[in-house]
């Protein structure tokens, strides 16, 4: 158990270490910074996932979200993750990247998890 905790740790200090490309940084806080708790959610931050081409956009959410994980997961992707049409300009700055969204309540514990679907991804080899 002590090795599983020590290699959390570990990987969460070299994912914080990296550095996002300012103007992913920038492209990430415009789309996700304009909603406010009042819609239930609210940006936090970007950080690296535990690979060199994943992000991960911290949403911080009022309340619990109902249902089954797959319900929960869905939720999420329809609500917060942006669309896959109609974002051509966002999706291209992030060609290349993974993007995902944790959700959670001040109880990170119950953090709920969702890949987002670029539609670039293929144009680059599925990363």
């Amino acid at each position: 158990m002590r090795i599983i905790i020590l290699l959390v740790a570990v990987l969460a200090l070299v994912s914080c270490g990296r550095k996002i490309p300012p103007e992913l940084q920038a492209a990430l806080q415009k789309q996700f910074a304009g909603e406010k708790m009042e819609t239930g959610w609210q940006f936090v931050k970007v950080t690296h996932g535990f690979g060199d081409q994943e992000l991960v956009a911290d949403i911080l959410v009022k309340e619990a979200i109902p249902g089954p994980p797959e319900a929960q997961q869905a939720r999420l992707k329809g609500e917060i993750c942006p669309a896959p049409a109609g974002n051509d300009a966002f999706w291209k700055q992030l060609q290349g990247y993974k993007l995902s969204v944790a959700a959670y309540t001040q109880d990170r514990k119950f953090t709920v998890l969702v890949d987002c679907d670029n539609p670039l991804a293929m144009a680059d080899g599925g990363k």
